[in-house]
């Protein structure tokens, strides 16, 4: 495999949000294709299209404070410690 490439998997796995994003902007401009000049659908689309946009720089924006407080909380790797029997407290003891 060559120096830099990520592979197919690891592409869509970290740029999933990317294709939602692509498909509601496509599904949108198709609605406005086709709405015939009808300015209510027009007006939805135009709108589908700016909210689509506005949820990706969100999501982007998100991973990125994410990335930069704790790596660890986008890495899709939860570690749990182990609990062991000598730091349960024993009901017993009062």
């Amino acid at each position: 495999m060559k120096a830099g490439f990520i592979g197919l998997g690891k592409f869509i796995r970290y740029t999933w949000w990317l294709h939602l994003v692509f498909v509601v902007i496509l599904f949108s401009g198709f609605r406005w294709i086709t709405a015939l000049g009808n300015p209510a659908t027009i007006g939805q689309a135009k709108s589908r299209m700016y909210h689509a946009i506005l949820g990706g720089i969100l999501l982007l924006a998100a991973y990125l404070i994410l990335q930069l407080i704790n790596p660890e909380l986008v890495s899709n790797r939860v570690s749990i410690p182990d609990v062991s029997e000598s730091s349960v407290p024993d009901p017993d003891c009062q």
